[in-house]
């Protein structure tokens, strides 16, 4: 990942999930809605706590930040993912150096 990306992931505030487009059906009698022309567009942003899905409404105006920042949680993940995998070898390197010095004390 670039300097400029890292840059660009701490100017947002990351948020997890993403955005969903979503139409409804009112319930009032005689709407238009009951004979299958639905109102909407309405978006919601939907993620997962635990093993609960949360969603809350997005205004049309913050559309575009709050994809922003679901963009920005999913690099963030992604940045995570690939420190983890690079621990990961540094300890298994490691472990194996460790493995041959002990063999040589044997």
């Amino acid at each position: 990942m670039s300097a400029a990306a890292f840059v660009s992931l701490s100017a947002i505030t990351p948020l997890p999930g993403k955005l969903c487009e979503q139409y409804i059906r009112c319930g009032k009698a005689g709407c238009r809605c009951q004979e299958g022309e639905r109102h909407g567009p309405y978006y919601y942003r939907i993620w997962r706590e635990g093993s609960r899905v949360q969603k809350v409404y997005v205004k049309r105006e913050e559309l575009e930040a709050v994809q922003a920042a679901c963009d920005s949680y999913k690099d963030y993940l992604a940045v995570l993912r690939t420190m983890k995998a690079s621990r990961m070898r540094v300890t298994r390197c490691i472990s194996g150096e460790c493995r041959r010095a002990q063999s040589l004390f044997r």
